[in-house]
């Protein structure tokens, strides 16, 4: 998956919107859509969603 024009692999730390957060798994192919709510940052598969907890926090499945 690429972000800001870069390929991000597994443990990358990113920052989205002014949120650090460490991508736990590798997030990858274009079925993936970004998402952003009040609630926080979201990478959107079906079937899939990784959200960041908190600042600096980890991005996990849940």
């Amino acid at each position: 998956m690429r972000v800001f024009g870069r390929d991000l692999q597994e443990g990358d730390v990113v920052v989205l919107s002014g949120v650090n957060c460490r991508i736990q798994s590798i997030l990858g192919g274009d079925s993936y859509r970004d998402l952003f709510t009040d609630k926080g940052y979201h990478l959107v598969k079906p079937g899939f969603t990784y959200t960041v907890l908190e600042r600096g926090g980890v991005a996990t499945k849940v």
